[in-house]
C-alpha cells in the first residue's frame, strides 16, 4: 500500500534493493514525525504483489532534512541522501545515511557529513554507488565549481575522497 501523506513526493526517486525482489522508494517530503523530514519505504515481492516491508527515517527532529531526496543500493549497502541534514556545526550542508542488510532489515551504520561543511551545500542530493564506490552529489558546494586548469588535480583528489564509500 501506499502511505496516506499528501505531498511527500513519495516515489519521485526509486530503485531495486539487495535484488529484484525488493524496491526502495524515496518520500523526501514524508512527514509523519513532524516536517518534511523525509523517509524510504521498502516493498517485497510477496510471490503475488510488492508489499509494505519497512520504513526508514533519520532519529529525532530532523526539520526539512529531505531524508530519502537520493536513493542508491550497491551489493548489500544502502546509501540515502538527506541534502537539507543539519549536522553537528549548527547549520544546514545535508549528509548521506548508510545502511546495511544485517539479518534481511536495513540496519543503520551513519550518517557521513562533508569533511570541510559549507552552508546550505546540499550534500546527498544526488547519489550513485558501484564496487563498493560512493558517489555524492553536493550542487552548492565551492570547491566542485571550479574549472580552471590549475585546480584540476586538486578537484579530482577531492572527488575521490567524496566518492569512497568508507564503511567496507
Amino acid at each position: 500500500s501506499v502511505p496516506d501523506n499528501t505531498g511527500a513526493h513519495f516515489g519521485l526517486n526509486c530503485c531495486f534493493g539487495r535484488n529484484d525482489d525488493e524496491i526502495v522508494v524515496g518520500a523526501f517530503l514524508d512527514s509523519l514525525e513532524g516536517s518534511a523530514e523525509g523517509a524510504v519505504w521498502i516493498y517485497r515481492h510477496d510471490g503475488a504483489n510488492f508489499a509494505f516491508h519497512e520504513r526508514l527515517s533519520l532519529a529525532g527532529l530532523q526539520l526539512s532534512a529531505y531524508f530519502g531526496k537520493a536513493i542508491a543500493v550497491d551489493r548489500r549497502m544502502l546509501a540515502v541522501g538527506a541534502p537539507g541534514l543539519v549536522g553537528p556545526s549548527g547549520f544546514r550542508h545535508g549528509g548521506v545515511a548508510l545502511y546495511a542488510d544485517i539479518d534481511d532489515r536495513w540496519i543503520l551504520q551513519g550518517v557521513k557529513i562533508p569533511e570541510e561543511p559549507e552552508i546550505y551545500q546540499a550534500f546527498g542530493e544526488s547519489l550513485d554507488f558501484t564496487a563498493g564506490m560512493l558517489a555524492v552529489g553536493s550542487p552548492f558546494e565551492h570547491r566542485f565549481g571550479v574549472r580552471s586548469e590549475e585546480h584540476t588535480s586538486e578537484l579530482q583528489s577531492h572527488s575521490d575522497l567524496v566518492c569512497r564509500l568508507l564503511l567496507e
